[in-house]
């Protein structure tokens, strides 16, 4: 790779971050940190760097303070920086926000269509803190449509949350959970990365 394809993908991820306000501790994550730090051994790297490559969508678990987002925000920035997406190709979400944009959207418009519409278009997308929200059959239904279409149009996604696999069922149903399981899954080991 030349110098001046380095400084633009560089650039990409910086314009990313001034673009979307990411907090200075997720600038500067990076997938060579994810690997050494933050995954249970050199399987689950081989792994996640397998499903970045292949450009599958992955599922992030583990319990709070393991790495989940950092390591969201490293696929991001890999992503950018390997050209497979542009700044205005790829979203990060948190989920408490997605609840917010829903009442909003209730409030103003009396339809949420319009979110899962936009959410499903992206080539990359980062859904942050899922099962976080409170939860109601509105947004469940929201998330349903979301990533329904994502995998039935093969775009990259990627979930990180705190619940395990069977609580990911329990909390929001079959229908949900036999699309998550399409994912590549990867397990954080349970060490609080924040201190």
């Amino acid at each position: 790779m030349n110098e001046n394809c380095s400084e633009r993908d560089v650039g990409a991820w910086q314009f990313f971050c001034n673009a979307h306000k990411v907090p200075k501790m997720y600038s500067q994550a990076s997938f060579t940190e994810i690997k050494s730090k933050l995954l249970n051994g050199d399987r689950p790297s081989r792994a996640l760097s397998m499903a970045l490559m292949r450009r599958q969508s992955v599922l992030l678990t583990g319990t709070a303070g393991c790495g989940k987002t950092f390591c969201s925000y490293a696929l991001l920035r890999e992503s950018l920086e390997l050209g497979w997406v542009r700044p205005h190709e790829a979203r990060m979400v948190r989920t408490v926000e997605l609840e917010q944009r829903l009442h909003e959207a209730m409030r103003d418009y009396h339809s949420v269509s319009h979110i899962a519409t936009d959410l499903s278009e992206y080539p990359l997308l980062v859904i942050d803190d899922f099962g976080v929200e409170s939860s109601n059959s509105m947004l469940t239904r929201l998330f349903y449509d979301i990533i329904d279409s994502r995998v039935a149009y093969e775009k990259q996604t990627a979930i990180s949350t705190n619940l395990s696999m069977q609580q990911l069922e329990a909390r929001f149903g079959e229908r949900i959970f036999s699309r998550l399981k399409t994912f590549v899954a990867l397990e954080f080991s349970p060490i609080d990365q924040r201190g």
